[in-house]
């Protein structure tokens, strides 16, 4: 939240976008403890920089008439997502192996960010 405050929700969601397709990529790379270590370290903290500023935009998107619809759809949205991700990638991996489902979701991951730069505000914008 501090750093949302600081720097402006637009660069802390580019920086967790990159951050975690980053972590997803290193799964690429033949497992060991190590790089599992590293890889979920790496979607942690592309998650901690994902999760504040997707609030502090809920929060300003909506008002008080329908702050709570927000975040419960935001909520419902985000769990039905990893379900959905999870159920929609096991018949790719069964298909087409793991590191497809790998390089898919990086993409998915980083389409967003363009979304994210042109529609997210600056720390100027607050």
């Amino acid at each position: 939240g501090f750093l949302a405050d600081r720097f402006g929700p637009r660069w802390l969601l580019a920086a967790g976008i990159v951050v975690t397709s980053g972590a997803i990529l290193l799964l690429l790379v033949p497992a060991s403890l190590p790089v599992l270590v590293v890889a979920g370290l790496g979607t942690g903290f592309g998650a901690a920089l994902l999760l504040p500023p997707i609030l502090l935009e809920l929060t300003k998107r909506s008002d008080e008439r329908n702050r709570g619809t927000a975040m419960a759809l935001y909520s419902t949205s985000f769990s039905a997502a990893v379900g959905v991700g999870s159920l929609g990638a096991a018949p790719l991996v069964a298909g087409a192996g793991f590191n497809a489902a790998l390089l898919l979701s990086t993409a998915a991951c980083l389409a967003a960010a363009p979304i994210v730069i042109m529609s997210v505000g600056t720390r100027a914008d607050h």
